[in-house]
């Protein structure tokens, strides 16, 4: 999977803020089973209406082969953080 490698390969080189092991699972489309995960937080930027802003976004990892994998409770946490980053960007505009 070209793809997921290129992917994995440009967090690689970002510096995590933090990494946990977690005792949930989630699915690893390389192992082909529900296996434990750990989770990276990194410093990512978002720009929207030429307005830009960072956040901490999570992202997980399998155990065993290290490949980034998808899960939802991470997904919605990201999506939050982002929205509370450009919500909190737009009332310092205000003021």
């Amino acid at each position: 999977m070209k793809g997921t490698e290129t992917v994995k390969k440009e967090i690689d080189y970002m510096e995590p803020i933090s990494i946990a092991n977690n005792s949930k699972k989630a699915f690893c489309e390389e192992c082909r089973e529900y296996k434990p995960y750990i989770v990276k937080v990194i410093k990512r930027s978002k720009e929207n209406d030429h307005k830009k802003v960072n956040f901490n976004e999570k992202l997980s990892y399998c155990s065993y082969c290290g490949c980034e994998i998808f899960v939802s409770e991470l997904r919605d946490e990201n999506l939050s953080e982002m929205n509370s980053a450009f919500i909190a960007l737009k009332e310092k505009e205000r003021d």
